[in-house]
């Protein structure tokens, strides 16, 4: 089994493509962001939450990536840029939302990520 660096370094860097979010059942992706990933919380989001809730957990997703014992998590995110991210809660509003906007250089922290893509779903009436 590849490791998550090869397997990133096989498909080589695309700066010019924009990270995006896909159903992990749904459609191929290049990172799975899910499940035992690395990027992969230790709280979990039920799939029917609603956007207050969803919310929420964005914005504690951002501390809990933050932490300095995820240091080489925060590290790995530039490695996603371009990607297909795959997570479960897509097409709705999860994490992978936020590690997409920190691979593609659209927020410096974690926190600004969330506050972004809040605002982003808000703004477009996703959801």
């Amino acid at each position: 089994m590849q490791t998550f660096e090869a397997e990133v370094d096989a498909m080589g860097p695309d700066a010019s493509t924009e990270t995006t979010v896909v159903h992990l059942r749904r459609e191929p992706c290049d990172v799975e962001v899910c499940g035992r990933s690395r990027f992969t919380p230790d709280f979990r989001l039920e799939d029917d939450a609603g956007l207050d809730a969803r919310f929420g957990a964005l914005r504690k997703y951002a501390d809990w990536l933050d932490h300095p014992r995820r240091g080489w998590v925060l590290d790995s995110v530039d490695d996603l840029q371009g990607k297909k991210l795959g997570c479960f809660h897509a097409p709705k509003l999860g994490h992978a939302h936020l590690l997409a906007a920190l691979a593609d250089g659209r927020a410096g922290t974690p926190q600004e990520a969330a506050e972004l893509v809040i605002s982003e779903w808000t703004t477009s009436g996703t959801g």
